[in-house]
């Protein structure tokens, strides 16, 4: 009766899940291949039964990235950052779209830079110069930095992030930006000031 139905309907969830990971990871080889339209057309379809599901957003995110699609890649990897942020390739993915051509202004065009959001764009600084995307990294922290101008971590960040991209100089200055802004600021008994 009962319990063979839920065995059976558990069974079934099962091979439907197994069905749908082997599809995406044919549409991931297809499209790698070289066979992009078929690829991709397998992923688009997967990704149409349930948009949320981060196992199939991963590889068509892939795909964006190869086709130059950032504006897709970016709203993808921004939602799979939230939900998997230790995730290598989601980071990885997520600062080639960043470091794109158009990748700030497409950023802009997704997240409000505010104040509420310099966390947020110092994470994505990180993530960016994590991968070597340091003008996108400088633009992030800079912009965390300005929008909260007394958060010594933001001026630290940028410091270290002009440092990576051998900017010495650069990076004493923002230091020295952020010790004129905020000479009450003290560390280990010095102040900015002093």
């Amino acid at each position: 009766g009962k319990a063979g139905g839920k065995a059976g309907g558990k069974a079934a969830a099962k091979v439907a899940a197994k069905a749908r990971r082997l599809k995406i990871e044919l549409g991931r080889t297809l499209f790698k291949a070289g066979a992009r339209q078929e690829g991709g057309a397998l992923l688009t379809s997967i990704l149409q039964q349930d948009m949320e599901q981060a196992d199939a957003l991963l590889p068509y995110g892939e795909a964006c990235v190869a086709l130059g699609q950032h504006d897709d890649a970016l709203k993808i990897f921004l939602r799979l950052v939230t939900q998997r942020s230790d995730d290598s390739a989601v980071r990885r993915l997520l600062a080639a779209s960043l470091g794109s051509k158009d990748g700030m202004a497409l950023l802009r065009q997704q997240l409000a830079f505010d104040a509420k959001s310099a966390s947020a764009l110092a994470f994505l600084a990180t993530i960016a110069r994590d991968h070597s995307k340091l003008s996108a990294s400088l633009e992030l922290i800079a912009e965390a930095a300005r929008l909260v101008p007394d958060a010594s971590a933001y001026a630290l960040q940028r410091a270290h992030t002009l440092e990576v991209g051998l900017r010495y100089a650069d990076a004493l200055e923002a230091v020295r930006e952020h010790c004129d802004a905020n000479p009450q600021r003290a560390a280990a008994g010095v102040r900015c000031a002093d």
